[in-house]
């Protein structure tokens, strides 16, 4: 499935402000809660992964805010994150923020909030691992982000479109936060331009 989404552009004279989705892979399986619906982002995608630009295993983050940096800058990325709460110490919220663009994982209510807080939540559940699994695609103007293993799926605006991106920062509210593992490529255009 490809959905056609309205987004804002940072320029007001941008000549669109709408576009295709990622093609995404929807299935239906049973949680905790039911049947339910997930959304994947199709595996033909990982030929667009060129090099990988940092890669974490086993590492403890400290409370407040962890900056990780890229090897190289890029414009298009591919992060896939594990974390885990290695002495089970699950903290209330942990933040992400990808340039100026934030996202809020509160673990507390197990809602996911966009950039801004534009959003007022969108439910989710864990996938019954006891950990947070991110998949979080960035491009041009967007971000689609995947979590719970297709759990939750949204796209939100990128605050700062079309900038370069040097890092990610994580910021984790009480508790104890491990990465089990974090691996980050940068994208060809899907355009092959």
């Amino acid at each position: 499935m490809m959905v056609w989404a309205r987004f804002k552009p940072a320029d007001p004279q941008a000549p669109f402000n709408q576009g295709f989705t990622l093609p995404l892979e929807i299935s239906l399986r049973t949680s905790k809660d039911g049947v339910r619906s997930y959304a994947n982002p199709v595996d033909e995608l990982k030929v667009l992964r060129d090099k990988k630009i940092l890669t974490i295993e086993d590492k403890a983050l400290l409370l407040g805010e962890n900056t990780l940096t890229f090897d190289k800058s890029a414009k298009l990325i591919e992060l896939e994150m594990t974390l885990d709460y290695p002495l089970g110490r699950k903290p209330s919220a942990i933040y992400l923020q990808v340039g100026q663009t934030k996202i809020l994982c509160d673990l507390a209510k197990n809602k996911f909030h966009g950039a801004k807080g534009k959003y007022s939540g969108i439910s989710s559940y864990d996938k019954e691992d006891g950990k947070l699994d991110l998949r979080i695609y960035i491009d041009s103007a967007t971000l689609e982000t995947f979590a719970e293993n297709g759990a939750v799926y949204f796209i939100h605006n990128r605050t700062d479109q079309g900038a370069a991106l040097n890092d990610i920062k994580i910021h984790v509210e009480d508790g104890e936060v491990g990465i089990e593992s974090l691996n980050v490529y940068e994208l060809k255009s899907i355009s092959g331009r």
